[in-house]
């Protein structure tokens, strides 16, 4: 299970941000100190889809 020790996982936005986070690792993407869904710090209930940073490190990977 994904992120199970994090008490929000229950929580839709919390469970698509931490899905979407580790399909950036997937597809090979780092950590980010952004406002990204990227960034480990992210409040999980407000970024739940990818951000500018996110965009711009798939553009530069791919």
């Amino acid at each position: 299970m994904v992120n199970a020790g994090n008490i929000n996982i229950g929580k839709s936005n919390v469970a698509r941000s931490a899905a979407g986070h580790e399909l950036g690792h997937g597809i090979g993407l780092d950590h980010s100190t952004a406002t990204a869904i990227m960034n480990s710090n992210r409040d999980r209930t407000r970024i739940y889809t990818p951000q500018q940073d996110d965009i711009n490190g798939v553009n530069a990977r791919y």
